[in-house]
This record gives structure tokens, sequence and C-alpha cells, in this order.
């Protein structure tokens, strides 16, 4: 690997939810390593609410609460309502969940709770300069958009993109909406830096 000033060895760099989290601290740590950074679903720390929903999730893991019953609970937080009158797609989505072959173990939930009600980045957050780009879903509970809005205003230059009849999970329910964001910013990017 070569250490030019103008080599990015990670760009561009996508965290959604706890990944948003953590793509912020990595693009403070390196930012000669971010060409551009999207954060969805994000925001500079955990709300009240979210800090006391994450602390319950992990004491779930803690007493062994049913994955099943977990997981329902979990997608009650992540997706709007429109999501749950598709039943099958529901019982799809719990189905994977729950059977995937490589399940979350609680002391890894619980780790993870940690560090979320650790992350915060507001006092630091202005120190991005990489082009970057928030999103957030219109009816996002777990991280209101008002979370997004400071985010956005925190870092120079962000733009902030709203995603319509979408929760937590943007990716998810508004997909055309958000890799269409996506793509938008990055070929914006590309075109000022070439």
């Amino acid at each position: 690997m070569h250490n030019t000033p103008n080599m990015y060895l990670v760009s561009p760099l996508l965290g959604h939810s706890m990944g948003g989290f953590i793509a912020q601290e990595l693009t403070l740590k390196y930012p000669q390593l971010i060409r551009s950074l999207v954060l969805a679903s994000a925001g500079t720390q955990e709300t009240h609410m979210g800090k006391h929903l994450i602390d319950m999730w992990a004491k779930m893991a803690r007493e062994g609460v049913n994955r099943e019953i977990f997981v329902r609970d979990l997608l009650l937080w992540i997706f709007t309502e429109n999501f749950f009158e598709n039943t099958e797609m529901v019982q799809i989505t719990v189905d994977t969940m729950v059977t995937g072959p490589y399940p979350q173990p609680a002391h890894g939930l619980i780790r993870q709770v940690g560090a979320c009600l650790e992350h915060n980045t507001k006092d630091r957050i202005g120190n991005i300069t990489a082009p970057t780009l928030v999103l957030v879903g219109k009816e996002d509970i777990l991280l209101p958009v008002r979370m997004s809005e400071e985010l956005a205003a925190g870092i120079a230059g962000a733009e902030l993109v709203v995603l319509e009849g979408a929760g937590h999970g943007t990716y998810f329910e508004a997909a055309d909406k958000f890799n269409l964001a996506v793509l938008e910013f990055l070929s914006k990017v590309e075109n000022q830096t070439s």
C-alpha cells in the first residue's frame, strides 16, 4: 500500500445506525482515508429514549428472552406501520432473523449496546471534512429526523435527505430511494474530484 496524501484506502464509507456511529469515529480518526461519507439513520449520540430502549434490549439478552420475541420487538422500532401491513413479509423477516446461521450471541449484543450508549461525537463532528450525505427515514423513531438534522448541521457542507415512507430501516423499506440518493451523491462527489 502507498501512503500518498491523495490515496484513499476507504472510499466511500457508508454506515447505518451503529455503523453510522462507527463511520463517524473512523472519519474523525483517519480523515485522510475517507473520500466521502454516507451516514444513514445515525446521530451524534443516542436519544434518551434510545438509550433506555437499547438498555432494555441488553437486559432481554442477559435474561435469555426467546429469540423470536426479541426480533419481533426489534422490528417494531425499525419499521413503519406500512411494513406490518404485509404479514407475509413480516414473517419472512422474522424467520430470516431468527433462523440465520450466525445468530448474535448475548454477550455480543450487550457489548454493542454499551458502545452505542457511549457514542458521542457532538463536540467533534465539526472536524469532519469529507463530503457527507446524511440519510434518514421520515418516520424513524429510534434516531428521529432531528438527530440527522443536528448531524448534518454539524458537518460543513453536509447534505441531508429525508426519505418518505421509511423508518430506521431506510435501506430496506425505501431501498429504491435510498440507493438513488446514495448513487446521486457518489456521482456528484466523483464529478467534483475528477
